[in-house]
């Protein structure tokens, strides 16, 4: 969502199921959206459902200065090098697809309407 719009009820029900609604950046602290309080970045991707539900997907931000410990050393030295190409080729297309199916789902209802401001119904709406 850019700033200062409100998602409503009707603008869920005038969007196409799937839509990406809104994605972007935080940070796991209390200046973003506190989770575990990690201080990691985060990505989040805002997505219609098929009815006119929406849910708020989080997963680690792909595209800090530092790439994030895969923590994969346990793995052979080819899977390792084939993860890492895999990592630094994906463009923001591929995270934000991946964040929608894979990240995990936004509860706090606080740190959702931080990130996607919506009104009452809207919010009623959200797939927890």
């Amino acid at each position: 969502m850019t700033k200062n719009k409100i998602l409503t009820l009707e603008a869920l029900k005038q969007m196409p199921p799937h839509k990406i609604i809104a994605h972007g950046e935080t940070i796991d602290n209390p200046d973003g959206i506190n989770i575990d309080n990690s201080n990691h970045n985060l990505y989040w991707v805002a997505k219609r459902g098929e009815i006119h539900d929406w849910a708020i997907y989080v997963c680690p931000y792909p595209w800090s200065q530092k790439k994030p410990d895969l923590n994969i050393s346990n793995l052979d030295i080819d899977t390792q090098l084939i993860l890492n190409q895999w990592y630094d080729q994906m463009d923001q297309q591929d995270i934000i697809k991946s964040c929608s199916e894979y990240g995990n789902k936004l509860q706090n209802v606080q740190n959702i309407q931080k990130l996607v401001p919506c009104n009452d119904e809207a919010l009623r709406m959200y797939r927890h």
